[in-house]
């Protein structure tokens, strides 16, 4: 039977050709724009082949979010959705039309075609929210048990990459963001540009939901569509807030007046910075992207660094500030990675770290052994978002008074590192013994 957020999604039934279909690998949204369908007996449905990355993706994350503008307003249909794959073949031929067969499907015998099965969750539309099916636990098993990935080895398309973007963002253009929000995804519409001497960034409100978003996890899409050519450019970047004074006066301009911000100096004006790691370019010609790698980009050098740091087991040191600007040290327990999250810490509610890093979440993580030392500067957000809690749940945390994956005195802290330092104690003085 259909819920309120299913009833909700199919009142935007003609939009559904350019919905966008955001999909995990490993810490990062990965979209595109696909069309979506719906049948009574099947309900909303996307068909794919096996061998495509969504596909893949799926099978090791089946938690997903559909993102539908409505081609007006500011605001942008958000629901958060599980997918079932199947190759059932009743249901591949109810689910097939005639115009899959220009993209190499065929209606019997395809070992690849396969039809996504969509549960709709919950729907948000600005302020408004439509409850869907409940979400069975049972699915954070089902998230691979995924390591850091490595660093790619090439070859790169730097010089490419950065064509792609100048060319696209040349001048002010309304672009998909899409964020990572714990283990599920949020999308909006902004307007992002290229400028010399900056990047490629957006000027928008420091205390906006996607500047929290990207402060506890900088991996996020920009996604524009051509409707009239059929093209998609797919931007997998690195997201870092800045409120750099020299920065915001090179940005502004009278427009931002619109947005009630008064000048370069407003405190609440910031910028996103967006550094692209790599670019899909979808168009009608292919079946698949083509795809675009830059050298490897500062955050994910980083993350290899914070990969060592985990073995440090108990002996982290968490500084923090107050209101008063006065750093606060204290030892840490483990470091753990989770696939989805990130790197995180556990504990205990209503602790004066909690409020501090509520206020302040800029963080410095130390560990240092005979061997070698780590310096980790890093945002840190505390969560306690019900699928945070359930997913990094352990029975083992029951011998420190947790009572069940949803006790409320337990908090995550997800870390977002900005900027690691690692020295190998005994390379350095081997060195200086040779001088």
């Amino acid at each position: 039977m259909t819920n309120e957020a299913e009833k909700f999604i199919l009142t935007l039934k003609e939009h559904f050709l350019w919905s966008i279909l955001t999909t995990t690998d490993g810490l990062r949204p990965i979209s595109r724009v696909t069309d979506l369908h719906y049948l009574p007996d099947l309900g909303l449905y996307y068909t794919t082949k096996s061998i495509y990355s969504k596909f893949q993706q799926i099978e090791k994350n089946p938690m997903a979010t559909i993102s539908i503008y409505p081609g007006t307003g500011l605001n942008t249909a958000v629901a958060q959705v599980t997918i079932r794959i199947t190759s059932d073949p009743e249901i591949k031929e109810a689910a097939f039309y005639d115009g899959m067969l220009k993209y190499g499907y065929s209606k019997t015998n395809d070992p690849y075609y396969r039809v996504l099965l969509i549960t709709v969750h919950s729907v948000q539309f600005g302020k408004d929210s439509y409850i869907g099916a409940p979400f069975d636990p049972a699915t954070y098993d089902k998230i691979a048990k995924e390591d850091i990935p490595r660093l790619p080895s090439g070859p790169f398309q730097t010089s490419k990459v950065d064509e792609l973007i100048k060319w696209t963002f040349a001048s002010n253009k309304n672009v998909h963001l899409i964020t990572k929000v714990g283990l599920e995804h949020d999308s909006r519409i902004i307007t992002a540009i290229y400028k010399e001497g900056i990047g490629l960034y957006v000027g928008t409100n420091a205390k906006s939901k996607k500047i929290k978003q990207i402060i506890s996890n900088a991996n996020v899409i920009l996604l524009t569509e051509d409707k009239e050519k059929w093209i998609q450019v797919v931007v997998d970047a690195a997201a870092k807030v800045s409120t750099n004074p020299e920065l915001k006066k090179k940005i502004w301009y009278d427009g931002f007046k619109k947005y009630g911000f008064s000048g370069p100096e407003d405190d609440n004006l910031a910028l996103i910075l967006f550094t692209p790691r790599r670019v899909f370019h979808h168009t009608q010609e292919t079946d698949c992207p083509v795809v675009y790698t830059a050298e490897p980009v500062q955050y994910d050098k980083d993350l290899q660094i914070m990969r060592g740091l985990v073995k440090h087991g108990d002996c982290i040191h968490l500084s923090t500030a107050d209101n008063s600007g006065v750093i606060h040290s204290r030892i840490m327990g483990s470091l753990t990675y989770y696939p989805v999250l990130g790197f995180t810490m556990s504990c205990q509610a209503g602790t004066a770290k909690i409020d501090q890093l509520n206020q302040n979440s800029h963080s410095i993580l130390t560990s240092t052994s005979e061997d070698e030392s780590y310096t980790i500067e890093a945002e840190i957000v505390p969560q306690t978002d019900k699928h945070v809690l359930y997913f990094t749940w352990n029975p083992k945390l029951s011998a420190f008074g947790y009572k069940s994956p949803d006790d409320a005195s337990r908090v995550i802290l997800q870390i977002n590192v900005t900027k690691a330092e690692y020295v190998n104690i005994k390379e350095v003085y081997s060195r200086l013994d040779k001088k």
